[in-house]
């Protein structure tokens, strides 16, 4: 039905394909569905932004109803999500900057701090051109993402790691996201008592290893 809904005048709103739906619980069908364009670091766009999301949520479920009465005819709207859903916002620039060019080679680094094999994960049409990953592939996180080009005494986990916008599609999820965590996390307890504690300075060799002795895939 989303391509009966989307182009349609009468649900202005929706202006794309993407529908992902799950089964939640008996009777209750969640969707991950419909794109807003957001300013995450502007607290009015983020209050527009949900606004036309509760919108748009809206219109996708009323075209359902129409093009799809057998299976959503009696459905009603129970609930929206609580928060905006940001799929990219701040990144921090570091010593090195992880590319698409480097994920595409499954690049391997001196320093890297764990593994990743997720794809390319953004909501454009030519992201379906870049496959992901076979069986067994994987490409190093190099610990030079995770340090602050002119900081000394910050390092950065998670979504906010130096990459490109594709490369963020794919390091941006929870399992990476977790990889880069415990890696920050150690270096700080391997630097913490220096007499002046510099991130760049953290000894790599010591942290593969203990990284390792914790299991973490180097």
């Amino acid at each position: 039905p989303i391509h009966s809904i989307y182009g349609n005048p009468k649900y202005p709103l929706v202006k794309d394909k993407h529908m992902n739906d799950k089964l939640i619980g008996p009777g209750f069908l969640g969707f991950n569905a419909g794109h807003v364009t957001v300013d995450s670091t502007d607290p009015a766009s983020l209050t527009e932004a949900m606004m036309k999301g509760r919108k748009l949520v809206r219109q996708l479920h009323e075209g359902l109803v129409e093009f799809e009465p057998k299976s959503f005819g009696a459905s009603f709207l129970a609930s929206t999500a609580n928060l905006m859903g940001i799929r990219e916002s701040r990144r921090i620039k570091c010593d090195y900057t992880f590319t698409l060019e480097d994920w595409l080679a499954r690049k391997e680094f001196e320093d890297s701090i764990g593994r990743n094999c997720y794809y390319i994960d953004v909501h454009k049409q030519d992201a379906t051109k870049y496959p992901r990953y076979k069986k067994g592939e994987s490409h190093g996180i190099p610990f030079s993402c995770l340090t602050p080009a002119d900081l000394k005494n910050v390092m950065v986990a998670g979504r906010c790691i130096s990459t490109d916008s594709y490369a963020h599609g794919s390091l941006r999820v929870m399992p990476p996201s977790l990889v880069t965590g415990e890696a920050v996390g150690v270096a700080a307890g391997q630097i913490c008592k220096s007499k002046s504690p510099d991130i760049h300075n953290v000894d790599i060799q010591q942290l593969r290893k203990r990284l390792k002795e914790v299991g973490q895939l180097i």
